[in-house]
């Protein structure tokens, strides 16, 4: 019971909007702690911002992966059972997803600065982004075979 094709390339667009985002991310991120703590007062002192940041983003990266999976398995679910019970199935698996993207971002923002959770967000997004990159790809594709 493995991924499919889609999951697959999904999982791969992550890292590759990801990487390349982290890498511009530690830089722009300034050097020298900012008096920044944590957004809900936490007892923990936030790392320094480009750790900060760098460990949101991967916060952020392991959450659009594991929605990525969540949603292939609440798929694979709603596809095995009937009309009525698989609408319900898709409804209900949205769940899952939402309180994995409360919980990312609030365990970014508890325990890390700002800039932890600047890093969250831009991971988070990378899913969409990816989604597109893939669309993209996949009519380009489409077209260089048509011209052929």
């Amino acid at each position: 019971m493995g991924l499919s094709n889609e999951a697959k390339g999904l999982l791969k667009g992550i890292l590759i909007f990801s990487i390349p985002a982290a890498i511009i991310g530690f830089f722009l991120v300034p050097i020298n702690p900012v008096n920044v703590a944590s957004i809900f007062g936490s007892p923990f002192t936030p790392p320094a911002p480009r750790i900060s940041f760098l460990l949101g983003m991967g916060i952020g990266v392991l959450m659009s992966m594991l929605k990525v999976i969540l949603t292939e398995l609440s798929l694979k679910k709603a596809l095995s059972q009937d009309v009525k019970h698989a609408a319900l199935g898709i409804g209900i698996g949205i769940l899952p997803r939402l309180l994995l993207t409360v919980a990312a971002l609030f365990a970014s923002a508890y325990f890390l600065s700002l800039f932890g959770i600047i890093g969250a967000v831009i991971a988070g997004t990378s899913l969409t982004v990816s989604a597109y990159l893939i669309k993209y790809l996949q009519r380009k594709k489409a077209k260089s075979k048509g011209k052929e």
